[in-house]
């Protein structure tokens, strides 16, 4: 008779406190090319896992991107699949607590072409470049929309799906199921006619260090 071990509960910790921490070159360099680029974008959309809404998101991205509001912002949670529906007003109320200034979620599952959260994307973008100062690019008929966020979360999926929506066409990025498929910041793709569209795919960015073992553990375990 096999004995069936049962499901754990805890994860125990090596006693000694030895982190490993996992910022490949290609994370710093794709920091440094998406802070270059930034002058020639009207909208950022920030991509993360909807199962952690909070921990993992790189702060890095706030305190050099979207922290000083002078693009708008959009996080889209995506993965949402994943998750009971129930659960998506608990997170809301838990992001803004966290990050006041936070003003335009969306939760998205960009396996779903006729997701409402994914069809949202392009209006609100589009929308929020419209009340906008725009700065250097006031003069600029097309739209540039920047896609960051951490490894596997669906950066470059949502780019093909936009795509093959509101232009029929095939996939324009790379995408997998291990992280480090984009390695560096993009041409321009084009996802709409009228206004032009344009999304610019970035690698996905790590924080430099892992500040705690839960986070540690949240990060490792949504790749499963």
């Amino acid at each position: 008779m096999s004995v069936v071990n049962p499901f754990r509960t805890v994860f125990r910790l090596p006693s000694r406190n030895q982190r490993v921490n996992w910022f490949p070159g290609h994370m710093t360099k794709g920091m440094r090319q998406i802070q270059q680029r930034l002058r020639n974008v009207d909208c950022i959309v920030e991509i993360h896992d909807a199962r952690i809404p909070i921990a993992g998101r790189n702060s890095q991205f706030f305190d050099t991107i979207t922290g000083n509001g002078t693009k708008p912002h959009i996080l889209v949670l995506n993965k949402i699949d994943l998750l009971g529906g129930k659960q998506q007003r608990g997170i809301l109320k838990q992001l803004r607590a966290h990050q006041p200034a936070l003003k335009h979620i969306l939760f998205t599952n960009c396996k779903d072409q006729r997701n409402t959260g994914v069809l949202d994307i392009l209006p609100l973008a589009t929308k929020l470049v419209g009340e906008s100062s725009r700065f250097n690019r006031a003069q600029s008929a097309d739209h540039n929309i920047m896609i960051i966020g951490v490894p596997n979360v669906g950066k470059s999926s949502i780019i093909n799906v936009l795509r093959n929506v509101h232009l029929k066409k095939r996939s324009a990025a790379r995408v997998g199921a291990e992280a480090g498929i984009t390695r560096s910041v993009g041409e321009r793709i084009k996802i709409q006619e009228q206004p032009p569209v344009y999304m610019i795919d970035t690698p996905g960015i790590l924080q430099p260090s892992i500040a705690d073992d839960e986070m540690g553990m949240k990060l490792a375990l949504r790749q499963h």
